[in-house]
């Protein structure tokens, strides 16, 4: 049997995958929601005629297809990030009809389908953060590193700000002396861009360039340290209360659950009744509506926490709030609920993204003697 290596050689990873996979992500989700949303709104139309029936499951793969020529024929960021955008999209189309590919009688509604297109979207989640903060530092990877970035250095339609981050990069990577090879390497290539300065001179920026600045824009009128505090706050209140009325119901499920006919009765209805791989539905809602109560909880109190000053520990409460619920608690609401709950989801991603941003930008690095005792005051008081 032929090794792997022997099938794919050895590979190196491109220093911008990250973004890559973050086109992928947002083309995958984006797909999805707005395909499940179209679909909700106009009731279900089909492209049909006589014998013909084209799932968008086709058109799907047809974007798949593309996004492979346009990888094979041409190469280049814009053409990567264009090829990942069509990767999201088209198997976000093909995912979504995975109820018809498990099931029998083709059930586009099979309630296990949204918890699975849920669960294919966290492992890409997983595949991301990995690469993200997975840093190769050998000789080789240098290398690519360099030519990579040095290809990119010929774009036309490269910005200015680009092309100086380009030479910075290259000098930074030139001042290694542990990588002798990769540092020569990119000294010459940077030679070599200074000397052709006339020839590679940026035309201007790219749309995407402008996109980006004008997001920077918005971001630093509008997102600034005050503002996002308030929002997390008050996202964090919402949420809490929210489970606070689910530990309620699930209070009330408790009592209703002590009298044997109140039993009888829930596992019996249409819509708690039955069994999932062998288990109650009933104790899947239960255990679904504690595990959201004490999630509620968390956040409830990450708010007090930094209404109270305390940001530290409530941006820390509020994190595991939302990747507890986002990793565990959404797998078996959206078997039990399906699409309904989207717009809680975004939230919930949303707030996250804002806390990730809080600490890694507007929050001072917690001092490493201080981490293996974060619960003592000093620990947890802001800045």
């Amino acid at each position: 049997m032929a090794s792997t290596a022997s099938l794919i050689g050895h590979p190196a990873r491109y220093d911008h995958a990250e973004k890559n996979l973050l086109f992928v992500l947002f083309g995958y989700a984006a797909s999805v929601i707005l395909t499940r949303w179209f679909l909700d709104l106009t009731g279900y139309p089909q492209i049909a005629g006589g014998d013909f029936h084209i799932a968008h499951v086709l058109w799907g793969g047809l974007l798949l297809f593309a996004a492979a020529l346009i990888l094979l024929i041409w190469r280049g960021r814009r053409v990567q990030w264009l090829a990942s955008l069509l990767t999201g999209i088209g198997f976000g189309l093909f995912i979504d009809e995975v109820g018809k590919f498990i099931t029998r009688s083709n059930d586009y509604f099979y309630p296990l389908a949204a918890p699975l297109i849920y669960a294919f979207f966290l492992l890409t989640v997983v595949v991301y953060r990995r690469v993200r903060n997975d840093r190769v530092d050998d000789q080789r990877a240098d290398i690519h590193q360099v030519l990579d970035i040095f290809e990119r250095s010929l774009d036309p339609d490269i910005s200015v700000e680009e092309n100086s981050q380009i030479k910075l990069r290259l000098r930074q990577i030139a001042g290694q002396p542990a990588q002798p090879e990769p540092a020569r390497l990119a000294g010459n290539l940077l030679q070599f861009l200074e000397k052709e300065n006339d020839q590679l001179k940026p035309t201007g920026s790219g749309l995407l360039d402008r996109w980006r600045e004008r997001l920077e824009a918005i971001d630093a009128r509008w997102l600034n340290p005050a503002r996002l505090k308030i929002a997390l706050i008050l996202g964090f209140i919402f949420l809490g209360l929210r489970g606070l009325l689910v530990a309620v119901a699930a209070l009330i499920f408790g009592m209703e659950l002590t009298h044997p006919a109140g039993w009888e009765r829930l596992t019996t209805s249409p819509w708690a009744g039955g069994t999932m791989f062998g288990v109650p539905r009933i104790m899947l809602m239960i255990a679904a509506l504690v595990l959201e109560a004490g999630i509620g909880f968390l956040l409830f109190a990450g708010a007090v926490l930094l209404v109270t000053g305390r940001v530290r520990q409530g941006l820390r409460f509020g994190y595991w709030g939302l990747l507890f619920s986002l990793s565990f608690l959404y797998l078996p609401i959206l078997y039990f609920q399906q699409f309904d709950v989207i717009a809680t989801l975004l939230l919930q991603f949303t707030l996250l993204m804002g806390v990730i941003r809080y600490r890694s930008r507007h929050l001072e690095p917690e001092p490493r003697e201080n981490r293996s005792a974060s619960a003592s005051p000093r620990a947890i008081q802001e800045g």
